[in-house]
């Protein structure tokens, strides 16, 4: 029997790490393209991310691993259309829906009548009064303008005879040049978004989409849990487990937090652990790597870990952050976890409901209320038995019926 034939579409190759998970269940079931603009987003990247980007491209090429091919837009002259008359996927897969990117491969997939999922590689959840603090430089903001811009060109000259595409383009340009904070969250106008299935990390983020897009309505939604349990879970078998330190899972930069109470937050905390005898290292968020608030956080005198984050874990006695995926696996995988709560941004059901799971309000809060060493003796790590991920996701996918 001929195996239906997934495409994965993202913005860059970087996507790859979240994407090899699924495409790791997939792959004996599905046959399997990798499709990015990355070459065209490369050019409006900071020059080391791009150094970065395009190892793990060269180095991806030709090592597809589970993938038929790896491709890139470019190769079928910036068109979607082009890649679909080509390739004729049956199924459309994306790890995020909310980017003009994103909006564009899904509008060619309405357009060929082929079915679209997406995984949500994170949580959205209920962050409606959440603000954002962005600290862009006038050079970010003049690529990120050109970037958009041409974007939204190629974009438009695929539909240039959809006047409704258009006006719906044009809308999403208008939100991503001059309404971005509240873009980021709930876009203005979510238009003809249109997918079949939408894996989610918890429920909290079926409440998200349903009451942000209006035209996911149809849309049948599954929660999955987070994307990274299954990877994590596995390589977690390569180490012994032993209880060395405790881990502070870091936030991308100007995320609903000021650097100034973030590094504050950070202090008290190492000296609040030093006092009980233990260390605190810090884990950097993927897209923190190239951050100047790294330097400041090593002045502190934390050890910053750029290790594998299985390998991380296994040493990790205790798990500190805010609200994040990272956060939600540890607790799946009985990590004690203690979460700070951002303003505008509450915890799920899936963070509250959890013996293994501590949320505060503030610093004062833990202070008063957390036990360390009744909480550490208590709970540590135990793999997540669940097989959720890998069984619903293929089920899903072969259930799906071809147009």
């Amino acid at each position: 029997m001929k195996k239906k034939k997934i495409v994965f579409f993202d913005t860059w190759v970087s996507g790859l790490r979240f994407v090899d998970i699924l495409a790791e269940i997939l792959y004996k079931d599905f046959e399997i393209i990798f499709l990015s603009i990355n070459k065209f987003h490369d050019k409006y990247l900071p020059v080391d991310q791009r150094k970065r980007n395009n190892f793990v491209y060269s180095k991806r090429i030709n090592n597809n691993i589970y993938y038929k091919k790896i491709v890139d837009i470019e190769e079928y002259n910036y068109s979607l259309i082009a890649f679909f008359q080509k390739e004729k996927p049956d199924i459309g897969l994306t790890i995020s829906i909310h980017n003009l990117e994103q909006r564009w491969f899904n509008c060619a997939c309405q357009m060929f009548h082929v079915p679209c999922v997406f995984i949500m590689h994170g949580i959205k959840g209920n962050s409606t009064d959440a603000k954002l603090r962005f600290n862009f430089n006038f050079l970010y903001l003049t690529k990120r303008f050109i970037f958009y811009n041409l974007l939204f060109y190629y974009f438009k000259k695929e539909f240039s005879l959809n006047i409704q595409k258009q006006q719906s383009i044009f809308s999403e340009w208008k939100e991503l040049m001059f309404s971005h904070q509240k873009y980021k969250f709930h876009p203005i106008d979510p238009y003809n978004v249109k997918y079949e299935i939408g894996f989610v990390t918890d429920n909290s983020d079926i409440d998200h989409f349903k009451r942000t897009y209006s035209t996911l309505n149809t849309c049948k939604f599954i929660e999955i849990g987070p994307m990274d349990l299954l990877k994590i879970e596995n390589e977690m078998n390569k180490y012994s487990y032993k209880k060395e330190f405790v881990l502070f899972i870091g936030q991308p930069e100007g995320e609903t937090i000021s650097n100034k109470d973030y590094l504050e937050n950070l202090m008290f905390f190492k000296k609040y652990f030093e006092k009980k005898g233990v260390s605190m290292k810090y884990k950097p968020h993927p897209l923190e790597i190239r951050n100047l608030r790294l330097n400041k956080i090593k002045l502190i005198g934390l050890d910053i870990l750029n290790e594998d984050i299985s390998a991380t874990l296994s040493k990790t006695t205790l798990v500190i952050g805010y609200f994040s995926t990272l956060l939600l696996t540890c607790i799946k995988l009985n990590y004690p976890v203690v979460s700070l709560i951002l303003k505008g941004v509450p915890h799920p059901k899936s963070f509250l409901n959890k013996p293994n799971s501590f949320v505060y309000n503030n610093i004062n809060e833990f202070k008063n209320n957390f036990d360390y060493y009744t909480v550490v003796n208590r709970f540590g790590y135990k793999g997540d038995k669940d097989g959720l991920l890998s069984d619903l996701l293929i089920k899903e996918l072969k259930n799906i019926p071809l147009k």
